[in-house]
């Protein structure tokens, strides 16, 4: 496939540093290097190193349980995701290889559908009208779990707070998030779920 080899042998080496795989690849230890995002625009700076960029079908996004207060009202939820600026969020934790989807699906999944909402955004003064509107003017407190990484959680935790609600992080691994989300241990709380996807491109968006 795509013509003859020009290689006589081949030598795959397992690299579990991420940091290391980078350096090597821009060296030229290594021919081809899978890296991580956060390696990305070094290696894209330089001028012996080929960058190939792709996206994942992986998105992150925060949901709600929607079964108990505060979460039961949507202009809560409508006042959360006005207060969250998901593009920064996907600026911060993916060095600029994302976008910010219209769906909680990627954009390469079938299915995908570019949603539109007057809910979309960041506007805090309007998340702190809707947040009063649903009975909570001075914000509340709740948990929020996450398998995601620790820098979007605190993202944001920071980002809620200026609308007064205090966040309480709880970032775990895969088992014990899911094990809290299927028995119910998070109430009251909100999640981050999905993929971490550092690898290629990651997306961040607030599901209402």
């Amino acid at each position: 496939w795509g013509g003859e080899i020009n290689f006589d042998k081949l030598v795959l080496r397992y690299i579990a540093e991420a940091s290391t795989r980078a350096i090597e690849a821009e060296s030229g230890g290594v021919d081809i290097a899978h890296i991580v995002v956060s390696d990305a625009s070094n290696a894209e700076s330089n001028p012996d190193v080929n960058l190939q960029v792709s996206y994942t079908l992986g998105t992150q996004y925060l949901s709600f349980n929607c079964s108990i207060e505060p979460f039961n009202n949507v202009k809560v939820r409508q006042a959360i995701s006005l207060a969250i600026d998901a593009d920064a969020i996907n600026k911060a934790s993916q060095f600029g290889y994302s976008e910010t989807p219209g769906s909680f699906l990627a954009p390469g999944v079938w299915g995908y559908y570019e949603a539109e909402s007057e809910y979309e955004g960041y506007n805090v003064e309007k998340a702190k009208e809707l947040l009063a509107e649903a009975g909570y003017p001075d914000g509340f407190s709740c948990t929020l779990i996450s398998n995601a990484s620790q820098s979007v959680a605190e993202m944001i935790q920071a980002y809620l707070k200026e609308i007064g609600i205090e966040v309480t992080l709880n970032v775990t691994d895969f088992s014990n998030w899911l094990d809290a989300i299927v028995n119910g241990k998070q109430l009251p709380a909100t999640e981050i779920i999905g993929t971490d996807a550092v690898n290629h491109r990651s997306h961040f968006v607030t599901m209402i």
